[in-house]
């Protein structure tokens, strides 16, 4: 794992734990017309993610799993957990 790949996994991981003390302390559901603090964090979390894979699929050669592996972990873990807060509000 390439050291750039490993402060990516930090950051995913970070955001992961972030966004769950977060829902653990402000709640999992938003009000009539806000959504979830941890709903938001997460969004924001997949679109720096989305952002970073693409720069790095183009820089990347060869491009296979193994060197892409790291969003595919980061961006589904969040992406689950962006999933779990939207079908319990």
């Amino acid at each position: 794992m390439l050291a750039r790949q490993k402060i990516y996994l930090v950051l995913y991981l970070l955001g992961f734990i972030l966004a769950i003390v977060l829902g653990l302390i402000t709640s999992f559901k938003g009000d009539s017309h806000t959504p979830p603090a941890p709903y938001i964090l997460e969004l924001l979390i997949l679109a720096i993610g989305l952002i970073l894979f693409l720069i790095d699929m183009f820089i990347t050669r060869p491009l296979n799993f193994k060197n892409l592996r790291v969003y595919v972990l980061g961006l589904g873990v969040n992406a689950a957990l962006v999933a779990v807060i939207v079908f319990n509000a």
